[in-house]
């Protein structure tokens, strides 16, 4: 899964498509996807990560990301996926963007590498915006509409604390609502940076151990979602800070630089109705969807 420490919507393309500039940063909440022989293409769904239903149907991100890159590699298109979900869906932690990344490189793999590096990146921008980043994982600068990449080096490892409410939020909902004179935004020149590369996609306001990330998007999603802004006044209630939104919503979340804090504000935030709390940390940048596995032909290979 993913987060966005920080987002500032800087533009609009003529499209409609929003321009925005953010930090994207891989977490150990994983996903599982299985690509096992078949003699046609196929998917099975195991769970729903606790969040909204994911469909097994052409719709999924998993196969729409073989049939593109079938279709771009000229090959038959077979296949039998198998997705265990454990990111929840439709809380801005970008599951189905991982799960389609996972499944190019499956592919890629599975049939000797036909595809280079820039075929698959197209594949990926076609299907949304995250699936570039799953490619490469870790910790990226992005800009545009999130596709344009720069990995982001020596970032420092944090705890996270998620609050996965029991509703999603609608991506091009909180975008078309988003007005920037409503932002709570504080005058850039006030706004310390909170990353040590220097990174600029940074903004929010941090002391040594718990960093907060503005998101100018917070202010649409919870004229639309107020259940958003109760979560968020619940937290502060038990003295945590305001939590940060990760992408268009729904999943809140707190940073912490200290494990054991974290785990302190788990059991503070143990029964919030409704609201799943997990906890995860930064993803080893060796780990990822790159390296999904290969094993011989009638196995199952898998990646996480």
């Amino acid at each position: 899964a993913k987060l966005n420490l920080g987002l500032r919507v800087v533009g609009k393309r003529a499209d409609g498509y929003h321009l925005h500039d953010t930090t994207v940063h891989a977490i150990d909440l994983h996903d599982v996807v299985e690509l096992a022989d078949a003699e046609h293409l196929g998917l099975e769904v195991i769970g729903e990560g606790g969040g909204l239903p994911v469909p097994a149907g052409d719709d999924n991100l998993v196969l729409r990301a073989a049939r593109g890159f079938f279709a771009r590699a000229g090959l038959t298109p077979r296949g039998k996926f198998r997705l265990e979900k454990h990111i929840p869906a439709g809380g801005g932690l970008g599951g189905g963007s991982s799960d389609a990344a996972a499944a190019l490189l499956l592919l890629q793999q599975r049939h000797s590498e036909p595809l280079s590096e820039a075929a698959l990146a197209e594949i990926a921008v076609r299907l949304g915006a995250d699936v570039p980043f799953f490619l490469r994982a870790g910790t990226q600068h992005a800009v545009g509409i999130g596709e344009q990449l720069t990995a982001v080096a020596s970032f420092p490892t944090y705890s996270f604390v998620l609050l996965v409410p029991p509703f999603g939020t609608s991506t091009a909902a909180v975008f078309k609502n988003y007005r920037p004179e409503l932002t709570h935004a504080p005058p850039s020149d006030s706004v310390p940076r909170t990353n040590p590369t220097g990174d600029k996609a940074l903004w929010g306001s941090s002391g040594p151990s718990t960093p907060q990330w503005h998101n100018d998007l917070e202010t649409s999603a919870e004229q639309l979602y107020p259940d958003l802004g109760q979560l968020r006044a619940r937290v502060a209630e038990r003295g945590l800070g305001p939590p940060s939104m990760s992408g268009s919503g729904s999943t809140l979340f707190l940073t912490y630089a200290d494990a054991s804090a974290a785990a302190d504000a788990v059991r503070s935030l143990a029964g919030l109705p409704g609201v799943r709390v997990l906890s995860a940390r930064t993803a080893d940048a060796k780990v990822g969807a790159r390296q999904a596995v290969l094993v011989p032909p009638g196995s199952v290979g898998g990646s996480r």
